[in-house]
């Protein structure tokens, strides 16, 4: 005797449940009837577990925790350039205020040039006749290097070199050359 075509399974579902399904048989119009639905629905389940062992939520979920762990990482990176920026903009107060002094004594004229080995002769001369404060002050703003501006400034010789960086940073018109074995610093105005 072979096997018959059809079996019957009997499912034990509320009436709501059987009513739900059938509203949603006559709504949608691909089922035939409630048993087609029933059939296709309990295939799709066992094609897409044959076909993916892994559940299309399992796939998500770890391809969700892979953006986590991505972001995590791109805020921390955040979080520490942040961190470096409040450090260095509590400083910058100070710093700013010290390369503001600085830009008013940079020497106007490049260092090495002829007008500026004329005005250091002149200079010279003048400290013959006449050796003021303002005339030594004058002579060493000229220099325009960081150690004539720690001076005149009485600032340790790495803050000054901070506040000039700074005001390279800054300004295009504070620019340095290298001149008797020294780097010298002026402004173009």
């Amino acid at each position: 005797m072979s096997e018959p075509k059809s079996v019957r399974i009997n499912a034990v579902v509320t009436k709501n449940q059987r009513k739900k399904w059938k509203d949603y048989v006559e709504e949608e119009g691909e089922y035939s009837s409630l048993s087609d639905l029933i059939r296709t629905a309990v295939e799709r389940e066992i094609n897409r577990s044959d076909t993916n062992p892994q559940s299309e939520d399992s796939i998500q979920s770890g391809e969700i925790l892979d953006r986590i762990n991505e972001l995590g990482q791109r805020f921390g990176s955040v979080e520490s350039r942040l961190s470096a920026i409040e450090s260095k903009s509590q400083k910058q107060p100070e710093i700013g205020q010290l390369a503001t002094k600085i830009y008013k004594i940079l020497p106007e004229i490049k260092p090495g040039s002829r007008e500026w080995d004329k005005k250091k002769r002149d200079l010279h001369d003048e400290s013959q006749v006449h050796d003021s404060q303002d005339i030594q002050l004058q002579k060493l703003k000229l220099e325009g290097t960081t150690e004539a501006f720690a001076q005149i400034l009485d600032e340790p010789e790495y803050r000054i070199q901070e506040a000039i960086d700074k005001l390279q940073s800054d300004t295009y018109s504070v620019l340095s050359v290298e001149y008797d074995g020294q780097t010298r610093y002026y402004k173009e105005v």
